[in-house]
């Protein structure tokens, strides 16, 4: 499959979520699941989304949401993989480390999860995503996943899909988020966005007669003794 010619969102497919909104703190989800996404971001305490196409890469995704801050006052910040070329699609469903976008503050690429839309081997045009949370005893990165409900694509409508079709979105919503790739081809998925984090600048000063040696031999005691 080239999906290099799968259509693209990013550059139009950010949106933030505002807790405060209405439709996103009542207790019925949208016919079509549209909500979703931000639903469950407010819920994980994130402020924003960002729809990427599935033949997109993170050059793709990096720029849109840069261009979206330096419009927006830098709201946003994404996680992703450390070369432009990498794709959303396969770094997400392997797992995804990232070494240079906060991985080890913000979690794995499978982490950033909330929606996918994929078309799987029944033929089926399926979007799904967790609609049942709850909290974790003892904290916990985000809240646990208790229900994922989907829809069908059916000519065009996303509607309810008809009990026969026996699609388990509870086993592929486990299975894609680290399960690797051959579940489906997916066609979009929704990541969430984090709060940008300004730069720190760190200053270390170089003081003559302060380093190791200076411990060893005791000149430094005087200055210990005051800590």
């Amino acid at each position: 499959l080239n999906m290099r010619q799968y259509e693209s969102y990013s550059a139009e497919g950010i949106m933030p979520c505002d807790a405060t909104v209405s439709k996103l703190t009542s207790d019925e989800y949208s016919d079509d699941l549209s909500d979703q996404p931000c639903r469950l971001a407010v819920a994980r305490g994130k402020p924003g989304v960002i729809k990427v196409g599935g033949g997109e890469n993170f050059g793709e995704v990096y720029i849109s949401v840069r261009e979206y801050n330096i419009a927006n006052d830098f709201p946003f910040h994404a996680v992703g993989g450390s070369a432009a070329t990498v794709s959303p699609q396969g770094w997400t469903w392997q797992g995804g480390l990232s070494g240079n976008t906060g991985g080890r503050t913000f979690g794995f690429g499978a982490d950033q999860v909330l929606q996918i839309e994929m078309v799987i081997a029944t033929g089926h045009h399926i979007k799904f995503g967790p609609t049942e949370w709850e909290e974790v005893d003892g904290g916990g990165a985000f809240p646990k996943t208790t229900k994922v409900s989907g829809v069908c694509n059916v000519e065009g409508e996303w509607k309810e899909c008809d009990d026969d079709d026996d699609i388990p979105f509870e086993d592929f919503w486990f299975a894609m988020r680290g399960g690797g790739g051959g579940w489906g081809v997916v066609l979009s998925v929704y990541l969430q966005l984090h709060d940008y984090l300004p730069m720190e600048d760190i200053g270390i000063d170089n003081c003559p007669g302060l380093g190791f040696g200076a411990f060893l031999s005791g000149s430094l005691d005087p200055i210990l003794s005051e800590i």
